[in-house]
């Protein structure tokens, strides 16, 4: 006997993770970073969703990364120190492999919006700072995962997320290629 929670109908979900970053290319007007690292960093999101079938669901999720540490070296052997954090919204769809004795493990994919912001750029040396900027971008993300029903409308559910967020920059010429995280998730799915 199937849980309600796999039956059509809607549903919420809050979530909680730590990401690894895999750090990206950066430049300056100058000449190219080299050694540019951003810290991992921690997700909380939350979202609404629709269950259509027995192995067909889909959610609007927002997800918040709070501001993380970026450093690099430029072109004149400097230190520089700057943050980012992100905002997405996401829209996802998830096939459900099939229900084994309250186990579901599922395949899923997004796309969405990511707005970035970066902190002021600090660079040892003597050279100017530069100030924070925006950045607003196409995203995307490839996850796996497994719920498991605690009652007939609660499951737990535990992912990993690959998330493609887009690049990121600063006021003045320093730029960065896409933020890209693994993330490992777990979560709370209730269906009304």
């Amino acid at each position: 006997m199937q849980a309600d929670h796999a039956v059509a109908g809607p549903y919420l979900r809050l979530d909680v993770g730590y990401g690894f970053t895999s750090d990206p290319s950066g430049s300056q007007s100058a000449g190219n970073l080299s050694n540019e690292s951003v810290d991992d960093l921690f997700v909380f999101g939350g979202g609404i969703g629709y269950r259509h079938n027995q192995n067909f669901r889909g959610d609007i999720t927002i997800d918040y990364r709070p501001e993380t540490d970026v450093e690099a070296t430029t072109a004149a052997s400097n230190t520089a120190t700057s943050g980012v954090d992100a905002l997405s919204v996401m829209i996802n769809g998830y096939w459900d492999v099939g229900t084994f004795d309250r186990i579901t493990p599922y395949a899923g994919a997004g796309i969405g919006y990511s707005h970035l912001e970066s902190g002021t750029l600090s660079t040892t040396g003597g050279v100017a700072s530069e100030s924070g900027a925006t950045s607003d971008n196409f995203a995307w993300s490839l996850s796996a995962g497994v719920a498991m029903s605690v009652t007939d409308h609660a499951a737990v559910d535990v992912n990993y997320r690959f998330t493609d967020l887009g690049e990121f920059n600063q006021a003045g010429t320093t730029e960065f290629d896409d933020l890209m995280v693994h993330e490992f998730r777990a979560g709370l799915r209730y269906s009304f």
